[in-house]
């Protein structure tokens, strides 16, 4: 070529050289079709679904069932200065220790009262919060498989299984603690992308609120570890660990001190022989998985079984549970499976009866956390199989539309569940139709008889719950009671002294024995109980008031139930009845103007005093 001639332009040939497209990316891309938009209009579509689902428990009340503990009888809840946190802070609530949940439990209280609309309104607020971020969650985790996310979240929502957490007021502290780790969970994943040091706190500080919102918040960070496992962290073992430390050493903190507290009372290694408790164990971790799928039997409580009667079930779970043991090995190049399995393992497992704690085998509120690990599992599979007509020859609309039905069977299991929780009587009628013979809810139906005053109702559940467990402390209490209300003061007195047998040193029990024998004509033994309620307990306005009325009309001494009726009015300064009690005394001793201003002094408060008494003081 001569110089200076240019040479012709080579043609620029086609590269047909591109990078191998894996079966995951193309279910990727199959799957992240949707813009941000329409990811949020999904989001919400599932948050109105679960509104629908649970409805109901707004128009619920409180039941007899802890609600007395936290809520309607917890005095913490009345004072939110600085001393009333402090105090919130310092005192463990129904053998557990979970601040946050009764400071969140005060701020309804301080807001709306003893309204439970207030209170279940805040628990379904939790949980439509809980269901977006799984929602979020599970689509960051899966590397935005919108399927998946929508999938996971949904059912989560609307899982019949999940009402316990949301319609019992007194379960705040499942939502609670489950919100606080989802934002855990949320701000671990922000972290991982970017790590620095007030991210890393960020996280810390959320797994601290979940502690003190739920002791179950302990399994954070092995649940952190398995989110690391999933998303092929390439960090060295070594750092992981020593990034874990903090967390395992705060759950280890909370994990003694609830022990501790527990310990009291709560837990029990003797109740049941070590096979019994690993057999429990192993039934429980099966159950919560069938129910996943069969969510049929659901009951407030789920009483142990007679361990000398233990049916085929219980024996069959340990192959079961190898079964699944085998499925995760075999598996075990599959993340997902991995993944999902070992965060339902680790979420339920503390909640497993290998220790007896409390007086039911299963919980549902124990899957509250732990189905998000099954149902990721689940939810995958349904977006691969949704995106490949060889695994699911029908098409994709025919899995959908199956999906579909499942979505509306438990949004509709759902609905009819959470009426269930609307009282204590159709709490415990329910429980009873599932376990018939549990003295426990036998006794708790036939308390919400007798707080309704219906004592006539109120003595058949108690006299069954006697029938099972004739020792049964809170049943003997009730009925006794019930029969003093009926007039059966002889019947009352058997059932009383029981309960004085069983625990001596209870000051209720001793006024409502006092009642009986006062009944029967026994004043100077209803005396003796009386003096001993007040011993035991000398702020006991009752005690004071009953004693002071004994000296008044059967041993007409009215010094000292004048001394009784003052010492009432000590306690309670708007003690009604006994300043009408005080007006009494003072007109049987001569003194007319004291007679009359304790009498007008009643009025003020309500309470009614007799024109024909009045009538005398003037």
């Amino acid at each position: 070529m001569a110089k200076g001639t240019k040479s012709p332009k080579e043609p620029v040939q086609a590269s047909f050289s591109r990078k191998k497209t894996t079966q995951k990316d193309q279910k990727q891309e199959a799957s992240n079709w949707m813009s941000g938009k329409q990811v949020l209009l999904l989001a919400l579509l599932v948050l109105v679904l679960t509104s629908i689902a649970l409805s109901p428990l707004l128009k619920n009340g409180y039941t007899n069932w802890d609600d007395l503990i936290y809520v309607t009888k917890n005095p913490l809840l009345k004072n939110t200065s600085w001393d009333g946190i402090k105090a919130i802070f310092s005192t463990p609530v129904s053998s557990n220790y979970h601040p946050i949940t009764i400071l969140s439990l005060a701020i309804n209280y301080q807001m709306s009262g003893l309204n439970p609309f207030s209170y279940l309104m805040t628990n379904l607020l939790f949980h439509l919060c809980n269901t977006l971020l799984v929602f979020f969650f599970i689509y960051r985790l899966s590397g935005k498989q919108t399927i998946t996310a929508l999938f996971v979240s949904l059912l989560f929502g609307i899982h019949p299984m999940h009402v316990e957490s949301v319609a019992w007021v007194s379960e705040r502290k499942d939502v609670l603690y489950v919100f606080f780790l989802l934002l855990g969970f949320m701000a671990y994943l922000n972290y991982r992308k970017h790590p620095t040091f007030i991210k890393f706190l960020g996280v810390f500080c959320l797994f601290v609120l979940s502690l003190l919102s739920k002791p179950a918040a302990v399994v954070f960070p092995v649940l952190l570890l398995l989110i690391d496992y999933y998303r092929e962290n390439q960090t060295s073992m070594k750092r992981l660990i020593f990034e874990k430390t903090p967390f395992f050493l705060a759950s280890l903190v909370i994990g003694v001190v609830t022990f501790k507290i527990q310990s009291v009372s709560a837990i029990s290694m003797e109740r049941f022989s070590f096979m019994n408790r690993i057999l429990f164990g192993m039934y429980s971790y099966v159950v919560y998985i069938l129910k996943l799928f069969v969510p049929i039997g659901l009951s407030a409580l789920h009483p142990f079984p007679k361990t000398d009667s233990l049916n085929y079930c219980y024996y069959l779970a340990p192959m079961a549970v190898l079964a699944i043991l085998l499925l995760t090995y075999y598996g075990r190049k599959n993340r997902v499976l991995v993944f999902g399995l070992g965060f339902y393992t680790v979420s339920i497992f503390l909640m497993l009866q290998f220790i007896a704690v409390g007086n039911a085998i299963i919980a549902e509120r124990y899957t509250y956390l732990s189905y998000i690990g099954l149902l990721f599992v689940l939810g995958t599979h349904y977006d691969n199989v949704a995106n490949n007509n060889r695994f699911f020859p029908g098409g994709k609309s025919t899995l959908h539309v199956l999906f579909i039905g499942v979505v509306l069977l438990f949004m509709m299991l759902t609905y009819q569940r959470t009426k269930v929780w609307n009282n204590s009587e159709t709490l415990w009628t329910d429980v009873l139709q599932k376990y018939p013979d549990s003295y426990r809810a036998n006794s708790a139906l036939g308390g919400y008889y007798v707080d309704n005053a219906q004592y006539e109702l109120a003595l058949n559940p108690l006299s069954r719950s006697l029938e099972i467990n004739p020792n049964f402390l809170n049943s003997l209490k009730l009925r006794g009671v019930t029969y003093n209300y009926l007039k059966q003061y002889a019947l009352a007195l058997v059932d009383l002294e029981k309960c004085i047998t069983i625990e001596p040193n209870n000051s209720e029990t001793c006024v409502n024995t006092s009642i009986a024998l006062d009944k029967l004509d026994r004043p100077m033994e209803a005396l003796t109980y009386l003096d001993q309620a007040i011993k035991l307990d000398p702020r006991n306005t009752i005690a004071l008031l009953n004693r002071g009325s004994l000296y008044f009309n059967k041993l007409k001494d009215y010094q000292r139930a004048l001394i009784d009726f003052n010492r009432a009015i000590e306690v309670d300064v708007n003690y009604g009845i006994a300043y009408k009690n005080l007006a009494n005394c003072y007109l049987v001793l001569g003194d007319k103007a004291k007679a009359l201003e304790n009498a007008n002094k009643a009025l003020q408060l309500g309470y009614k005093v007799p024109e024909s008494f009045l009538d005398k003081l003037k």
